[in-house]
């Protein structure tokens, strides 16, 4: 975890926090991905957001919305 942190340019707490889901992968990592890894910043970024979108499904309950009427 240390070395590849370092070789990412972030620190091991930061890369920890990232990989265990106690944190948001700040925007410019799915960049350093792609030029450590040599994969699509794209392919990347799509799985940051289907991951953040699958966390704010599992909150969704928490969440405490009043429907809107519909604009006609």
């Amino acid at each position: 975890m240390t070395e590849a942190a370092g070789k990412l340019g972030v620190s091991r707490q930061r890369f920890s926090d990232i990989v265990n889901c106690c944190s948001g992968m700040p925007h410019e990592l799915p960049t350093r991905f792609d030029k450590a890894f040599g994969s699509s910043a794209d392919t990347w970024y799509r799985l940051k957001s289907t991951a953040e979108l699958a966390r704010a499904k599992d909150r969704s309950h928490c969440i405490a919305v009043e429907r809107l009427p519909a604009v006609s």
